[in-house]
């Protein structure tokens, strides 16, 4: 009997011991490793996203910065209809730097505007007397400037009649916004 009582008080403990980590241990310890996957979703998750937000973060940037050149370009280059406007501001900027303009030509079928593309390439003849520094100065100016593409070819000559002043004939290609850009 007494072993009996023995194994009796000794079986009770182990039973609740059992119980317990059957009912509550258990089913906690597989709760907590249920949360504990969902937090290393949710994080990896978070990261996921921080990472497309500096992404989208980084694009806005840009879109900014190529915006603001867009409006950069605008004001330096004219429109396809106002390159008239820019040849008048550079007859006189001629003028103030001692060079007289004297025609102006369209080449109208060098137009070189390809679809799908921002800008048309109009192409001008240019006669202009002056002085020889002068003139350089002038054609130096002009180059510089945005909406001059290209001087494609350029010849000055001296025609003793009109000594000091040459004669230059420059062909340039100037750089045009093409229409509802």
């Amino acid at each position: 009997m007494k072993l009996k009582k023995f194994y009796l008080y000794l079986s009770v403990p182990f039973i609740f011991l059992l119980l317990w980590v059957f009912l509550f241990y258990l089913p906690l310890q597989s709760k907590v490793e249920l949360t504990r996957k969902k937090l290393a979703e949710t994080k990896k998750e978070r990261e996921r996203i921080e990472k497309e937000l500096e992404y989208f973060l980084q694009l806005t940037k840009k879109g900014k910065e190529v915006e603001s050149t867009l409006k950069e370009l605008r004001s330096k280059i004219p429109d396809v209809g106002e390159s008239v406007v820019f040849l008048k501001e550079m007859v006189s900027e001629a003028r103030k730097k001692g060079v007289r303009v004297e025609t102006i030509t369209s080449l109208f079928t060098s137009l070189k505007s390809l679809e799908g593309k921002r800008f048309a390439y109009p192409v001008f003849e240019v006669t202009m007397k002056g002085r020889f520094l002068d003139m350089g100065k002038f054609l130096e100016g002009l180059n510089e400037k945005e909406a001059i593409s290209n001087i494609i070819k350029g010849k000055i000559y001296l025609n003793e009649k009109e000594y000091p002043d040459v004669v230059g004939k420059i062909t340039l290609e100037m750089r045009a916004f093409k229409e509802g850009i």
